[in-house]
């Protein structure tokens, strides 16, 4: 949960059958067993019963963590995949710190056996006059109830005792909001500043730590913020004592992360081809299926593709091959 995100919105464009099928949303052993199966079938196409099986092509559009995140997965399900890199992206990703609940990045780079990270770190807030909060290893204390470990635990540097009392009255705020329809009523209709007023909060305590909190996580001051938000951000600050402990790479994401990984997807037999940008998708007349992806002059044939690419890169495509879009099946995934 970083406090400044890059985000993207990748498209997966795969072929879909025209019948539907579901599974449960925690599936028993024998789906498990199923699934594993099909995709197994997936990634080999028989096409005759004198014709040797031949794997199936996949495209990746993008090396960022969607691209390979996707690469990874279809190489360990056995499909032949090419990752496009684009010649001109930057060097390095936006995410430099891992939070606590990064469950899956702390297990891929334990797969990779590599340690990029450092130790869990503490965190500060720092203001124009300087450091105001500190914030322990919250995971290395003992865990006390909702709010206690959070407020006990922090180190406020500047903040007298007497402005940090101030708080305990807007825990009860806090714990009325229960995110129902009708908490959300009772609070949506005033400001957050009008929350810490009502609630009788000092003006030391809103302006060195509720007001930046507030710039911070809901990337707003406290006269636009919903009180209705604001006391959901709050709850959920209170609720997740050790899921803002952190970890730094050390260096860039992309040569201690990013570069082992590629490395190791590349002995799977992954390849990553580098040039310009997707600039056209083919489809096969046949069957309705993207069937080359295009990249300037170079052509790249496939059975599925997958894009993970930016929202600009992405609107271009559409604005050139909106009928791709239109005539697929289209998976959207928020990352």
């Amino acid at each position: 949960m970083l406090l400044a995100s890059c985000w993207r919105f990748p498209l997966t464009v795969l072929p879909v059958p025209t019948t539907p099928r579901f599974a449960p949303r925690y599936p028993t052993g024998s789906t498990r067993r199923s699934r594993a199966s099909a995709q197994l079938d997936l990634a080999v196409a028989d096409d005759g019963p004198n014709d040797d099986k031949k794997v199936k092509k996949v495209i990746v559009v993008g090396s960022g963590w969607a691209g390979l995140g996707a690469a990874h997965h279809l190489c360990n399900q056995g499909f032949d995949v090419t990752v496009l890199e684009n010649d001109s992206r930057i060097d390095d990703v936006g995410i430099h710190g891992y939070w606590y609940p990064y469950r899956n990045i702390f297990s891929l780079v334990d797969e990779l056996g590599i340690k990029p990270f450092t130790n869990w770190t503490k965190f500060a807030q720092y203001s124009a006059e300087g450091l105001e909060v500190e914030f322990p290893v919250f995971q290395d204390l003992p865990q006390l109830p909702t709010p206690l470990g959070t407020l006990y635990y922090s180190q406020f540097v500047q903040l007298p005792l007497v402005d940090r009392l101030t708080s305990l009255p807007l825990t009860a705020a806090v714990i009325d909001f229960d995110n129902t329809d009708t908490a959300w009523r009772k609070y949506d209709s005033i400001t957050a500043r009008e929350l810490f007023k009502q609630f009788g909060c000092s003006e030391k305590l809103y302006q060195k730590v509720l007001a930046p909190l507030l710039q911070v996580g809901l990337f707003a001051p406290a006269e636009q913020c919903s009180a209705a938000a604001t006391l959901g951000l709050l709850s959920y600050i209170l609720a997740h004592q050790k899921d803002f402990d952190l970890v730094l790479c050390r260096g860039t994401t992309r040569e201690k992360i990013f570069q082992p990984w590629m490395e190791s997807m590349t002995t799977k037999g992954c390849k990553f081809e580098k040039g310009p940008s997707v600039t056209d998708l083919l489809l096969n007349e046949e069957t309705g299926c993207i069937s080359e992806v295009v990249c300037g002059k170079e052509m790249y044939s496939a059975d599925a593709v997958v894009l993970a690419v930016g929202i600009s890169t992405l609107q271009k495509l559409i604005e050139n091959r909106y009928f791709v879009i239109k005539s697929q099946n289209v998976l959207c995934k928020y990352l």
